[in-house]
């Protein structure tokens, strides 16, 4: 045995020589065990702008780099002796600005290299701390308020190299349990977690005792399941963005594999082949923040149907087979105003449209009418007719005459008044929604009946009275007025 009192080359251990130390050797055994303390346990805080004595501080001159020299022989407690501990706070006194600094572990010189294990926490005040050494091919980053496990390598071996490494960049544990609040997170660049290939069940995201599973993922199909009970496993808002330009970017199906919902970002369509129900809360499809378009299937005559619901009474359907497209309404129609829109259309009445059906018709601008198994006929003559007929009632003139009917929406109202000789008829007013359509004249007992225009009858009527409709008995003139219109009037 060596006869020379010596040290260890790591923490600087009192390797007492044979037959050293009479009478101090209890001492001298007592500061080993202090520094086997120190390395094992021991808490150290350091200022990387105010190291310890040995070591260098930084500053603006080296870039920010505090060299920490961690091999001194000084007693446990001493300047010097920081370096042994294995549990190292990090600080600063608040002159580095937005500089990151390195925190370089150095032996007994700043180029030798000692092997450590150090528990290292970044309190500075801002700033991240790189942690390294004298010819590190490897360095370690601890964000700001973070820890980090960090093992320094001396000399190359099969599975390190020479440098700084984080003890935890792989971690093997059957169970992690995080304390109240605890969170998972990655400071910067890309980052992945790898499960087992080739399992059902390669993870899952479940509550602590287990009984709600919120996410498995299947490796063997490739799936993402969520948990059976999707109202606990879905409380959160959350976008979920889907990839652009694929026909498939997202899609629901059911478990036989039939498509339920997909969504199709190259073409900007959503396909739903299920039924569409709106709840009762539902009160309205707003679509009014853009124009809108929908295309409806071609050539059936059911490619779109509305109906009453549990009564299923058609309430109005689209027809598009070729040639043949139509719009039925199954139901009455109560609107204020209806507008066929362009010229020479139709309104057809029972199942055949167009000429061959019956109803009402634009002729380049003329109103017809057409009744089942008739012909058409020019609107303004049916009216004229009905206005002559309703006039000659009864064969004579001079009776009063007055009534109303209606001819599909209009209503054609006449009535007889007497006018003085010689005065003009103003009592004759409707309002504005309606037209004197046609005017007579009846004079005495058993003169005939003379038919005026509607815009012509008030001059011809005061020109000769006299000759042309003057009955002395009566002293005045039957004149029966027809007014076609609305019926507010």
């Amino acid at each position: 045995m060596s006869t020379t009192t010596s040290y260890s080359n790591n923490f600087q251990l009192k390797l007492i020589g044979t037959g050293r130390e009479a009478g101090t050797w209890g001492s001298s055994m007592n500061e080993n065990l202090k520094r086997i303390e120190s390395a094992m346990g021991k808490l150290v805080e350091i200022d990387v702008e105010d190291m310890p004595s040995g070591s260098t501080s930084a500053n603006s001159g080296n870039s920010y780099v505090a060299t920490w020299l961690t091999i001194d022989s000084a007693d446990d407690g001493e300047s010097g002796s920081e370096g042994r501990c294995r549990f190292v706070e990090v600080k600063d006194s608040g002159g580095l600005g937005a500089n990151v600094p390195s925190l370089k572990i150095a032996g007994s010189a700043a180029t030798e290299v000692p092997a450590r294990l150090l528990y290292i926490k970044n309190s500075l005040s801002a700033n991240a701390l790189t942690v390294t050494c004298d010819g590190a091919s490897s360095t370690v980053s601890i964000p700001n308020n973070t820890s980090a496990l960090v093992m320094v390598v001396p000399d190359a071996t099969t599975d390190h190299a020479i440098g700084v490494h984080n003890l935890l960049d792989k971690i093997q544990a059957g169970e992690i349990d995080f304390e109240s609040n605890g969170v998972i997170s990655f400071s910067s660049g890309t980052n992945s977690i790898g499960i087992p290939n080739g399992s059902a069940q390669s993870l899952r995201i479940l509550d602590a005792t287990g009984g709600v599973t919120y996410l498995t993922f299947d490796t063997v199909d490739d799936l993402l399941e969520i948990g059976s009970d999707v109202s606990t496993a879905l409380k959160a808002t959350f976008v979920w963005t889907i990839k652009n330009s694929d026909t498939n970017a997202f899609s629901l199906t059911e478990s036989g594999g039939t498509s339920v919902i997909n969504v199709d970002t190259t073409n900007g369509e959503i396909d739903i082949n299920r039924d569409v129900v709106l709840g009762t809360s539902a009160t309205e499809i707003d679509s009014t923040s853009n124009s809108q378009s929908w295309s409806m299937k071609d050539n059936v005559t059911d490619a779109l149907a509305f109906d009453a619901g549990a009564s299923g009474v058609e309430m109005l359907r689209f027809d598009t087979t070729d040639s043949d497209e139509e719009i039925h309404v199954g139901v009455k129609m109560n609107a204020p105003d209806i507008r066929i829109n362009g010229t020479d259309g139709y309104l057809n009445f029972n199942t055949t449209v167009g000429s061959g059906g019956y109803g009402i018709r634009d002729n380049s601008g003329a109103l017809e009418m057409r009744n089942s198994g008739g012909a058409w006929e020019a609107l303004g003559s049916i009216l004229q007719s009905v206005a002559d007929s309703a006039a000659t009632a009864n064969g004579t003139g001079g009776e009063n005459r007055k009534g109303e009917f209606d001819i599909g929406p209009f209503r054609v109202i006449f009535d007889t008044i007497e006018v003085p000789i010689g005065l003009t008829p103003t009592t004759i007013n409707p309002n504005v929604n309606s037209e004197v359509y046609a005017v007579y004249a009846c004079v005495g007992e058993n003169l005939g009946i003379a038919r005026f225009a509607p815009a012509a009858w008030v001059s011809d009527f005061n020109s000769t009275p006299e000759v042309s409709f003057y009955n002395p008995n009566d002293g005045a003139v039957k004149v029966t007025y027809f007014v076609i219109g609305d019926s507010d009037f």
